[in-house]
């Protein structure tokens, strides 16, 4: 029911509620009293001189009546109805008890007429009976015990006395009228006890709920004020508890900055039992910073002090915010000021780790990129006044992944944390030493002095001093072994703001990819004739992504035979028709569409070509079995949607799945080892095959091997092409093959170009070729020649 209702009326409502319950509460026992007084009555009655077949019939009723009652008792206890279905139920009781008063008033008329006195006193005993008891049971609604006194006694008074022939008759009667009488005045004065005894504490439930309504009414009756001061006092028991346990500490102080009231909270915070703050003099604290804010609130104004905060009494440091605020009597005399104290160390602390995670590396501590271009703006800025040159070198260590793949994350990890202590104690004060992220390290130098070459020296010097610390053995993880590493290094020198902060990275990097070109291990410095590299190497990007919209690209297919020659399939190999440089070869630009990202829009184009040459290929009883293999990037493979895009592709090219084979690198594999093999199983229920391409030239660990869905491997050319006359890679073939007979694999040797290679591969157990000794990669225009 809304808040805004009438009280009157919603008390009203649920007064006749509750009555209708007590109607309904003791229907159980009364029922079982109504079949035991039947019962008798009717036994007593047959017995002396009432017909027993009428007798039966009576009782069924009345046992058919109490029954119903009783059932519906039942259903009203579990629609436990609201006010306003409470008044449906009341009128279904009212029905129900005035058809079983008519039974019972018959009962009456049949078992007293004719009786002879014992009977017909017996009987009239036990409906007056009946009718006292139902006077606590009824009271609650008068109708009811109205229409069951009336139809019960009224029958038995009419009865005596028409057949009154004696004194004794015609007292019996009159007692029988004055009995109906003093029971119904009973029951009125019963019903208005019980009403008012139901509303009173309907009344003081309105009282609890609505404090303030209870106070005003409580000037009006003394039972409303006791009511009301009960409450107050509750109310004042529970704002005390509120305070005690606030998860914020308040205390009060005197205008003499005496504590007299303090929380458990404030307790805690300060880290000192209650009863000695209780009294202490905030004069005498030993860090008086908090002193002004609580000097204000006494001057009537409004005190706040953040910051750090040593406790007195325990000696802890911790960071507190408090705000203090005056507090006045009655006649505006001030009575000190309430101070609200929160501990904010924790805050504090998760602001300087959120500080941390935005400026500094997590694993090494260094400063961030966000942190580094920070500081090279100031070193810029600063430059540029001084006119002194700066140095910025970007580095990383050589074959990191290597190390990281083969001996876990963990060992990378402890590398990366030494590369960056070594780092930071070849450097001074003032340099600043910044991880990008994986293992590529900033190194900024500045005030290398206003010659540039002495700056270069000094900047060189300080570069060979980093290359020769990060090149010392490392120690790692505890254990006694060593792992060595190198590092290359590029640098850039900077003066003024002439260059921004992204170019001179750039510059940096460019001279770092010089130094790997170099062989590693070596330190480089930006030149011109690198940006011109950077300019050409932009123009190839450019030129590339226009090939791909002018569809300047094409397949070229090599065959792959089996020992007796026969063609089982082929590799699709990618080239460029340049429209000014003729046939560019895929090492000439898939390393720049990897970087780019234009990797994923070729490997689309050659998956859906690939597929539909598959097609045509299956049109032709000449080719229909030919398996076509393709060569897949890393980058390519762990996008998201790949195994959809291969969906895609085959659907709607309508080629068989297990003609198709893509071809993965170890470096594909070895990434992210657990869903490679998801995606690999998914693709392997599709009906792809695969086939791990420059088997043996990485690092694959035979762990993994036999854990990849795999149907081939490929040995790389770098082996085959040498054999048989260079036994260690002679060697190696042995081993591949065998190890690949005894897993079950398939094995197909790409680079064969003489017949001694052929020969010497087949003889130990290599069943499949692919070379220049079989064919070279060609359009498909030129495939009729082959096939014929």
């Amino acid at each position: 029911m809304s808040s805004n209702s009438d009280p009157t009326s919603i008390i009203e409502a649920e007064t006749q509620r509750q009555k209708t319950t007590l109607l309904y509460r003791n229907v159980g026992i009364a029922q079982l009293v109504n079949v035991v007084n039947a019962s008798l009555l009717a036994y007593v009655n047959t017995t002396l001189h009432a017909s027993a077949s009428l007798a039966y019939i009576w009782w069924c009723l009345v046992c058919a009546i109490t029954a119903g009652r009783y059932l519906l008792s039942r259903r009203f206890h579990a629609a436990n109805p609201d006010a306003a279905a409470a008044m449906t139920w009341r009128q279904r009781y009212l029905v129900a008890t005035a058809v079983a008063a008519v039974i019972w008033g018959a009962g009456a008329v049949f078992f007293m007429w004719n009786a002879p006195d014992g009977v017909r006193l017996f009987t009239g005993l036990v409906l007056a009976g009946m009718v006292a008891g139902a006077l606590p049971i009824l009271a609650p609604v008068p109708a009811a015990f109205r229409i069951f006194t009336f139809l019960v006694l009224v029958p038995v008074s009419v009865v005596i006395l028409l057949q009154a022939n004696s004194a004794f008759d015609w007292a019996f009667g009159a007692m029988t009228l004055f009995f109906l009488a003093a029971v119904l005045t009973s029951a009125r004065y019963l019903h208005q006890t019980l009403d008012v005894s139901i509303r009173l504490g309907l009344d003081q439930g309105r009282l609890v709920e609505n404090l303030s309504l209870a106070r005003d009414a409580a000037e009006a009756a003394l039972a409303e004020r006791k009511q009301a001061e009960v409450t107050l006092q509750a109310s004042e028991e529970r704002y005390r508890l509120i305070l005690q346990y606030s998860p914020t500490g308040i205390l009060h102080y005197s205008n003499d900055l005496i504590i007299t009231y303090c929380n458990d909270r404030l307790a805690q915070i300060l880290h000192a039992p209650m009863e000695r703050l209780i009294g202490l003099d905030m004069k005498t604290l030993k860090d008086p910073r908090i002193l002004p804010a609580l000097r204000a609130a006494i001057e009537g104004k409004e005190g706040a002090y953040e910051g750090e905060y040593l406790t007195t009494l325990s000696g802890t440091q911790i960071w507190i915010a408090m705000s203090c605020t005056p507090l006045r009597g009655t006649d505006d005399q001030s009575e000190g000021g309430i101070a609200i104290v929160e501990d904010v160390t924790d805050k504090k602390k998760s602001e300087e780790e959120i500080r941390h995670l935005a400026y500094f590396d997590p694993l090494t501590h260094l400063p961030n990129r966000r942190l580094l271009m920070d500081r090279l703006g100031h070193a810029l800025t600063a430059s540029n006044r001084s006119q002194e040159y700066g140095a910025l070198m970007i580095l990383d260590l050589d074959h990191f992944k290597s190390i990281n793949d083969t001996q876990g994350h963990d060992v990378g990890d402890r590398l990366l944390i030494e590369t960056a202590q070594r780092l930071e104690g070849c450097l001074r004060q003032e340099d600043t030493v910044s991880r990008l992220g994986g293992d590529e390290y900033v190194v900024m130098l500045e005030r290398l002095g206003q010659s540039e070459r002495a700056a270069a020296t000094q900047a060189e010097s300080i570069a060979e001093k980093i290359r020769f610390a990060l090149s010392l053995p490392y120690v790692l993880g505890g254990s006694e072994a060593e792992y060595f590493s190198s590092t290359s290094i590029g640098m850039t020198l900077f003066r003024g703001q002439g260059d921004s902060a992204e170019i001179l990275l750039k510059q940096a990097d460019v001279a770092l990819y010089q130094a790997k070109g170099a062989g590693r291990n070596a330190v480089r410095f930006f030149s011109p004739a690198m940006q011109a590299a950077i300019e050409s190497r932009a123009a190839l990007q450019g030129a590339l992504r226009r090939g791909l919209d002018k569809g300047e690209f094409c397949l070229h297919y090599q065959p792959q035979v089996d020992e007796r020659g026969r063609l089982i399939g082929a590799e699709a190999l990618i080239r460029w028709l340049h429209p000014e440089q003729g046939l560019v070869t895929p090492a000439q630009f898939i390393p720049l569409a990897e970087e780019t990202g234009l990797i994923l829009l070729i490997g689309q184009w050659v998956l859906d070509t690939a597929c539909a040459q598959l097609r045509t290929w299956e049109r032709d009883p000449r080719t229909r079995d030919l398996q076509l293999s393709i060569n897949v990037s890393a980058r390519q493979f762990h996008q998201p949607d790949f195994i959809e895009q291969v969906r895609q592709s085959l659907l709607g090219s309508g080629a068989d799945p297990a003609r198709l084979k893509l071809e993965l690198t170890e470096s594909v594999v070895l990434d992210n080892v657990e869903t490679v093999i998801g995606r690999m199983q998914e693709l392997d229920r599709l009906g792809v095959g695969f086939s791990l391409d420059d088997f043996g030239t990485g690092y694959s660990s035979l762990s993994y091997l036999k854990r990849l869905p795999l149907d081939q491997i490929k040995i790389d050319q770098s082996f085959v092409r040498d054999v048989p006359g260079d036994p260690n890679d002679a060697a190696i073939v042995r081993a591949i093959l065998a190890m690949s007979q005894s897993l079950g694999l398939q094995v197909i040797a790409e680079g064969v170009e003489t017949q001694a290679q052929r020969d010497f591969l087949f003889e130990n157990g290599c069943n499949a070729f692919q070379g220049y000794l079989f064919g070279r990669p060609m359009p498909i225009e030129e495939w009729e020649r082959i096939l014929r």
